[in-house]
């Protein structure tokens, strides 16, 4: 989305205390309801932080859980401000953060934040963590839990110039803004688990889907990459007549599956060089009855089962197993039933040299609105002439 900016808040108005972290308050709403919820958004609020005066570096951080759910470390999603060497300064503060003993300090804390002032020494030690803040010019801090439900998602830590500043009433609108952005983070969280829950769901449906068509092209090493062949012009044939991606993914997954019921059909049945007799031809006509009932029991977000069952009918009720006719076909049964007589005439056979894609295209061009859907057939005819299909 384009990013639009903010305007600098104003710092001071008569007779009020700090009115403009009211401003800021206002303002880091507002990113909440109309920003995505990525680094950029976590980088204007800081820019938005270090807009007050006196605040002069702030940085947001995210808690990394281990197994046992306690802080295993926090990491920086945005930083921004300081006259001085920031990333160093960042680099000193991830240290302190991330020892040992300062995750189980935060791990424990009673209050959800923490104020430090920093005072300036006479002849400060180089290497200590105040010398460097005192390097940065600043004299106090205030670190703030994000926390939801008691649980640390991350922290907000900002740092001042003035001795005097996280009083009680700043902190009190400081502790407001870091409850709206704990419950943004959660809510990110929970998009991100699902995501990643739906995404472990998607990779486990399609290492079945593999084992399927894996198992069912052992048996038949003949057809060996014609079901994989089926769903690539099945789904270019989809994608070509405009159907949903959601559409266009099912078909294509019915055109993995749609030949799987060829395991019960006997090898030398598969493999017989020469015509198929009445008998043997029934065994073949029953494939998708039994590709029906292995698929029917897989929860399957599209009606696959049924668009593998009719993947042999025909428009004019000459197919199998049913006779059903073209109007009682999904959309998706007739794309596969073309993409399969295209595949099938176009590879070789036992009983049958390959026929060539000329062949096969002039099969489904003389038999439109007879066998195959009129449609259909010309949205197949016309990504292999302009070669949208590769293999």
């Amino acid at each position: 989305m384009l990013l639009r900016e903010i305007h600098k808040v104003s710092i001071t108005v008569p007779g009020s205390e700090r009115p403009s972290l009211k401003l800021l308050k206002k303002s880091i709403d507002e990113l909440i309801l109309r920003e995505n919820k990525d680094q950029e958004f976590f980088l204007k609020v800081c820019r938005e932080i270090v807009k007050i005066e006196n605040y002069r570096f702030a940085w947001i951080g995210i808690a990394k859980k281990n197994k046992a759910g306690d802080i295993a470390k926090i990491e920086p999603v945005a930083h921004y401000g300081s006259s001085g060497p920031a990333d160093n300064l960042l680099d000193s503060l991830l240290k302190d953060i991330n020892s040992k003993e300062r995750t189980s300090q935060l791990s424990v804390m009673t209050k959800n934040h923490e104020i430090k002032r920093y005072n300036k020494p006479g002849s400060p030690a180089a290497d200590t963590g105040e010398d460097l803040m005192l390097k940065n010019n600043f004299l106090s801090s205030i670190l703030i839990l994000l926390k939801y439900n008691d649980c640390i998602l991350g922290l907000i830590n900002i740092f001042s110039d003035h001795k005097n500043s996280f009083k009680k009433l700043e902190s009190r609108t400081l502790l407001r803004i870091a409850d709206n952005l704990s419950n943004d983070i959660r809510g990110l969280e929970l998009e991100i688990e699902l995501k990643d829950t739906m995404e472990q769901l998607q990779r486990a449906l399609y290492e079945t889907i593999d084992a399927i068509t894996l198992m069912s092209e052992i048996k038949d090493p003949y057809t060996s990459g014609h079901q994989k062949r089926v769903a690539i012009i099945s789904s270019a044939i989809a994608t070509e007549l405009g159907l949903s991606k959601d559409m266009i993914d099912g078909i294509y997954v019915a055109g993995l599956l749609h030949d799987v019921g060829k395991i019960s059909v006997p090898n030398d049945i598969l493999a017989k060089p020469g015509k198929l007799n009445e008998g043997e031809f029934i065994i073949i006509k029953n494939h998708p009855i039994v590709s029906h009932s292995i698929l029917e029991h897989i929860e399957f977000p599209w009606p696959i089962a049924s668009i593998v069952t009719q993947h042999h009918e025909r428009i004019n009720g000459s197919g199998y197993p049913y006779g059903i006719l073209g109007d009682k076909m999904s959309v998706g049964s007739r794309i596969l039933s073309v993409a399969d007589v295209v595949e099938a005439m176009t590879a070789h056979r036992p009983y049958r040299p390959a026929l060539g894609l000329k062949k096969a295209l002039s099969e489904i061009e003389g038999n439109k609105g007879i066998l195959y859907d009129r449609e259909i057939t010309e949205a197949c005819i016309k990504i292999f002439k302009e070669k949208k299909v590769k293999f």
